[in-house]
């Protein structure tokens, strides 16, 4: 049976792998899995979403990523622009995990360390999508 207590926005606070240390996430929704890893380049933030699929009993889990895997643009000025990426290869982890106030993952290789996150996902305001709205307005008019 899977355990409820997973599920939820998790916060990685620690890990052995380098690749994940900054502002990264893990959200379990009962078996669909996302991790999010979350960076900054010339003022815009990259957040790169990672899908799969998870089993899990009271010790072991098991989690199979799959293909799809996307990337969000936010560029502070204009609404939050998605761009699919199909991945080629599929990964299987198997993981042991432990569930106190923190959820400590241990992959064999890596040990992840996550605190309960309540993140508030950010919408587009009006204002966002004004300004594009003026700017598609501008392109159109000076095409000709």
């Amino acid at each position: 049976m899977f355990p409820l207590k997973l599920c939820g926005t998790w916060c990685l606070i620690y890990t052995t792998n380098r690749a994940f240390i900054e502002n990264s996430e893990l959200q379990i929704d009962y078996k669909k899995v996302r991790f999010s890893s979350k960076y900054e380049t010339y003022n815009m933030e990259i957040t790169k979403n990672i899908y799969g699929v998870i089993r899990a009993d009271e010790i072991n889990a098991k989690i199979i990523w799959i293909k799809k895997i996307d990337y969000e643009i936010d560029t502070k000025i204009l609404p939050i622009i998605k761009m699919p990426y199909k991945n080629e290869k599929i990964c299987k982890s198997e993981l042991k995990y432990t569930l106190d106030d923190t959820l400590n993952i241990n992959d064999g290789e890596n040990e992840y360390v996550f605190i309960r996150s309540i993140i508030e996902k950010k919408n587009d305001t009006i204002i966002r999508v004004f300004i594009t709205q003026l700017i598609l307005d501008y392109i159109i008019r000076h095409i000709t």
